[in-house]
């Protein structure tokens, strides 16, 4: 991308996340932090799965299937007892969500997801070839005595190490990519990313029909922020640039979301700002609250079940290795820390 291109993008996103209230937490925050949530679950569960003996595994999943709470609570049970060095794993967190792990967030924006990632107990570190919003996002981990680690960096060449991280994600990012810099995107994502870790991008998708019609309706809006914009059907096609070495699991979320996060997306129309960003806090704190009650798995349920049929607000990709696959190249020459 031009130089000329990367300083105009800058000012344009500048400008959005100068009017976001980064402090305040929304439904679509919410939804992001659910799924990555229960995808590190699901890595765990897999890597105490792998303990285990081949006969003894396929009980266990053939029982009580693999992502459920139930499996999850018996395997850090299990893979902990009678073996000391597992047992202290476990007692110290290391089986158990975010605890202990090395969390990244590529083109972290607002911050927020990963604040209350690191509130949940992970170490987070969050890059942004933005250091207006990385400041930001600094003063309000430093407001809630949060620890952080903040990167000024930018796809396709990040400033880290190969093999830093556990988990490593971003949302809202990739689908502003096409062809070779998406795939050099993946690939740097890959890069450093531990052996036993995951990959995860979350990007509007293509096949939501009322995503699809809303979008074509705020395209009409002069001043739209995210014309360029390229929902994604599947990143199928860019797998093969990972190498044999990884898995890809897809699905769609964020159903719920469509309806809650309209109103944000009116509000861009100057006569109905106050009004419709007014409904979408109501809205939005409603979703949360219910979300974290005795209904939210519920309502997960329900939105991943809607999600399936009608095409959710997003799709999640997950890229999980199952042997070494990297790309050699520790050569970071500019690394800047704020």
């Amino acid at each position: 991308m031009a130089q000329g291109a990367c300083e105009t993008l800058k000012t344009e996103w500048n400008a959005v996340w100068a009017k976001e209230d980064i402090s305040r937490w929304d439904y679509q925050s919410q939804v992001v932090f659910n799924e990555i949530k229960s995808i590190v679950k699901d890595s765990v569960t897999d890597q105490c799965l792998k303990k285990l003996r081949p006969s003894l595994r396929g009980a266990f999943v053939f029982t009580v299937g693999r992502r459920s709470n139930l499996v999850f609570r018996l395997l850090r049970h299990f893979v902990a007892r009678n073996d000391e060095s597992r047992r202290a794993s476990y007692n110290t967190g290391l089986l158990q969500d975010f605890r202990s792990k090395d969390i990244a967030e590529f083109g972290s924006g607002t911050g927020r997801i990963s604040k209350a990632i690191s509130e949940s107990g992970g170490r987070t570190t969050l890059l942004d070839s933005l250091e207006d919003v990385l400041r930001r996002s600094k003063r309000q981990f430093a407001k809630n005595n949060i620890d952080g680690n903040f990167v000024v960096g930018a796809f396709p060449d990040l400033p880290i190490k190969s093999g830093r991280f556990d988990v490593v994600w971003n949302a809202g990012v990739i689908e502003h990519f096409s062809g070779d810099m998406l795939k050099e995107s993946l690939l740097e994502m890959a890069r450093v990313c531990r052996d036993n870790g995951v990959v995860i991008t979350i990007n509007p998708y293509s096949r939501s029909w009322l995503h699809a019609i809303g979008r074509g309706f705020m395209m009409l809006y002069p001043s739209f922020p995210y014309k360029d914009e390229y929902p994604i059907t599947t990143l199928k096609t860019a797998l093969s640039c990972l190498g044999a070495g990884w898995t890809l699991r897809e699905y769609t979320a964020g159903f719920f979301t469509l309806f809650v996060g309209a109103f944000k997306r009116l509000s861009l129309f100057s006569g109905m700002r106050n009004i419709c960003l007014g409904i979408f806090w109501v809205l939005s704190g409603a979703m949360c609250a219910l979300d974290r009650s005795f209904a939210g798995p519920i309502i997960r349920s329900l939105d991943r079940f809607l999600s399936k049929i009608f095409g959710g607000y997003v799709l999640i990709s997950v890229f999980t290795p199952h042997k070494k696959s990297r790309r050699i190249n520790d050569d970071i020459s500019t690394v800047t820390r704020l």
